[in-house]
């Protein structure tokens, strides 16, 4: 998974700009002047390292139609995830899934917010992508942080500066899927100040 940082420089600078308007001819009095003040907020920088991506494990498709597989976080401090399937979406056994796993340093206290795409394709890249046969989409993605719980909202810690962020979603698995390793990136994950 790529993330963008917001806010990944620190900025500073207060800029004061004058602006001389020039009299116009036969207009009598001083030349008029104005001021301008410019100002900029300073941020710090923060650093994201992503730890685990989302996984929904092995799915099998549905007869008909479509279903949808979710990865869900149950909790976030301590950390409890699950995973369940809906309109005939089988699992497969008891394999391996996980919701993606940031860990992210920032200013002792400081608050944050995650933003999340609307959706996101997941590619068959043996094969050319084709919408519900090579293609898959999440169609919905959760977040929750350890220091805040499910939302989109964190807080770093205190002392050390970190927190961890966890992401989930929702997979819709049409009957027409093709047997194969899908793979995608999200890559509006954007964590502000």
């Amino acid at each position: 998974m790529r993330v963008e940082r917001l806010g990944a420089k620190a900025i500073a600078g207060l800029a004061m700009l004058v602006l001389a308007v020039t009299a116009l001819p036969g207009v009598a009095g001083a030349d008029p002047t104005a001021t301008i003040q410019a100002t900029v907020r300073v941020v710090q920088v923060f650093e994201i390292t992503s730890s685990t991506m989302l996984d929904f494990g092995n799915v099998k498709p549905p007869a008909v139609g479509e279903g949808t597989v979710t990865v869900f976080i149950v909790s976030a401090e301590p950390p409890v995830f699950d995973r369940e399937a809906t309109d005939d979406a089988l699992l497969s056994g008891d394999d391996n899934f996980s919701p993606a796993v940031f860990t992210i340093s920032g200013p002792p206290d400081g608050i944050y917010e995650i933003f999340l795409p609307l959706s996101l394709a997941f590619h068959d890249f043996r094969s050319e992508p084709i919408p519900g046969v090579t293609e898959l989409k999440v169609i919905v993605l959760t977040s929750a942080t350890a220091s805040v719980g499910l939302g989109t909202a964190g807080k770093f810690d205190a002392v050390t500066g970190t927190d961890t962020v966890f992401i989930g979603g929702t997979l819709v698995v049409p009957d027409t899927a093709k047997t194969g390793d899908y793979r995608g990136d999200v890559v509006d994950v954007i964590f502000a100040q």
